[in-house]
């Protein structure tokens, strides 16, 4: 799925290729960066796999602080935009 959303970056290169009369560079590069994708999703991919007993106990471990970190998080999220709505209310 993600190969089937155009890159705006090798768009752009592709139209610059065509307009200057060097397709084959474009191409190449374009290939260049189509090889560096596919590469860091595989590793990624492979790392998941690989490591999901550690990344599962990890997340076991630390289940706890997360939980903590989240709420406290929505505290101060919600006391921002509150703070920021006054903020606009009083006129600055």
């Amino acid at each position: 799925a993600t190969g089937l959303v155009p890159c705006p970056l090798t768009t752009f290169i592709m139209v610059y290729a065509v307009s200057n009369g060097i397709i084959v560079a474009g191409l190449l590069l374009t290939a260049g960066m189509v090889v560096g994708m596919i590469t860091t999703i595989a590793i990624f991919a492979v790392a998941a796999v690989l490591l999901r007993e550690r990344i599962a106990n990890l997340m076991d471990r630390t289940a706890r602080t997360r939980e903590r970190f989240g709420q406290v998080l929505e505290v101060a999220s919600a006391t921002a935009i509150i703070a920021f709505g006054l903020w606009l209310l009083t006129g600055h």
